[in-house]
């Protein structure tokens, strides 16, 4: 019979796992681990650096002063005045 400390009751069955288990282990070879990331960054930062520029441009930039037009050249395709017909808004 198990006792109540046990973490496995059924012998058919797989103990539980706890976060506290995984952080044993990676805490257990965390040199490998950092190692790891270091190589893995060092890596990625050596390539990046050493890719060609392919993106550059330039603009200039022309601003004329110009008095205001309300209504500009779109809203007049759009809008045009025309007489009012009151009859028309009465229906």
């Amino acid at each position: 019979m198990a006792n109540a400390g046990d973490v496995m009751t059924d012998p058919g069955r797989a103990p539980d796992t706890h976060l506290r288990d995984h952080m044993g282990v990676i805490l257990k070879r965390k040199w490998l681990v950092l190692a790891t990331f270091f190589s893995v960054l060092a890596g990625t930062t050596l390539y990046m650096l050493m890719q060609p520029f392919i993106y550059a441009s330039t603009v200039s930039l022309l601003v004329e002063p110009s008095s205001p037009n309300v209504m500009s050249g779109a809203v007049e395709e759009v809008y045009v005045p025309t007489k009012v017909d009151l009859n028309y808004y009465r229906t």
